[in-house]
């Protein structure tokens, strides 16, 4: 794995930090989507060619930065959020989608960035006060939201349309729309971390110092050894939460009887804990596309369960996918598993076992 040359977003704004941990409220949620979010938009601005486009998705990581920082109903905007994302990615299909000339895109985008300039000022307006000094804490309506929410749709499909009509081809429509529906939804919530923890800091340290060196790292070991608990750790030690912020997933598949999982149900699992709503666009290249935005840290937990599905992937799928996504520069994955045949390249360190006393509990 290389090391990638972005960075995530520091999320320590207003204490909120990482992905939703078990217990965090609504308002956490909010924060940790909002963080993802940015840094996904501040990712393909970077990365379109069309200077329009990027203006646009300019205002949009404003809206987004000025809700995380002087909102206080940031969970009203969870919708509105996840339509701001939308457009990013709807942006993205369109510049790498058939050729458009720059007064094509010019035309499809007018109504879009008006809508986005119009919604950024009236945000800003209504987070300063007369003299034009930032407030804290404001409470924006409900109702402003989501009729900024229709405005943003109704402004999106009319993009969709005219950019349909400038290539005339009907696939670029049908990708798009599929873009559009393919939003993102809350990750899943992190595990705790272990209550206590005795006899494996060593190790944790070991695990961590890989993780944060850009390599991929695989804990083998036996049934019960702890393994899972010393993942849960790592997650929410304070190099790999510095490092990963709300980048940080953890993949359970310790609920599924290894003959049941599928290419198809794998990456179902995967997508689900890394917040990406299930569409029509092909799951592999939504997980790709959402890992290489930022640096990312991915626990696969009991890989053992996938490693061991070859009735129901005889091709070998799954593992060439977690091939795939261990390539992406600036993604880490830590894979806890009873056995030592491990898909990609990592670093392996064996789980030893413990006396009762020091056991993770």
């Amino acid at each position: 794995m290389t090391s990638s040359t972005s960075t995530a977003l520091d999320a320590t704004t207003n204490g909120a930090v990482g992905t939703p941990a078990q217990g965090d409220s609504r308002a956490d949620i909010a924060m940790s989507v909002l963080n993802n979010t940015i840094s996904v938009v501040k990712h393909i601005q970077n990365v379109i060619p069309f200077d329009i486009a990027k203006g646009v998705l300019s205002s949009v990581t404003d809206i987004l930065t000025t809700v995380k920082d002087f909102v206080k109903n940031r969970d009203d905007f969870l919708d509105l959020v996840q339509q701001c994302r939308r457009i990013a990615g709807i942006l993205e299909q369109a510049q790498s989608g058939p050729s458009v000339s720059d007064a094509a895109v010019t035309n499809a985008i007018s109504n879009l960035r008006s809508s986005v300039e119009s919604i950024q000022i009236t945000v800003t307006n209504k987070t300063q006060d007369s003299g034009g000094k930032r407030l804290f804490n404001v409470v924006i309506d409900k109702e402003n939201v989501a009729g900024w929410q229709k405005q943003l749709d109704s402004s999106l499909q009319f993009f969709i349309a005219e950019m349909a009509l400038a290539t005339n081809n009907a696939l670029a429509i049908r990708n798009m729309a599929e873009t559009l529906t393919a939003g993102e939804a809350v990750p899943d919530a992190l595990p705790s971390a272990p209550t206590v923890f005795f006899g494996r800091s060593e190790l944790m340290d070991q695990v961590s110092l890989a993780l944060l060196e850009c390599e991929h790292v695989a804990l083998i070991g036996s049934g019960g050894m702890g393994k899972s608990s010393i993942a849960a750790a790592v997650l929410r030690s304070d190099g790999i939460l510095k490092r990963f912020n709300d980048r940080r997933y953890f993949v359970r598949f310790d609920d599924i009887n290894p003959a049941q999982i599928t290419p198809a149900t794998f990456l179902q699992r995967v997508s689900r804990a890394l917040g990406i709503k299930s569409s029509e666009v092909e799951p592999h290249t939504l997980i790709s596309r959402h890992l290489s935005s930022s640096e990312t840290l991915v626990v696969l937990d009991n890989g053992e369960s996938f490693q061991d599905s070859s009735s129901g992937d005889p091709q070998g799928r799954i593992a060439n996918a977690v091939i795939d996504f261990s390539n992406i520069p600036g993604v880490a994955i830590l894979l806890t598993t009873r056995t030592a045949t491990i898909p990609f390249a990592c670093r392996r360190i064996n789980v030893p076992t413990l006396e009762e006393t020091n056991a993770c509990a």
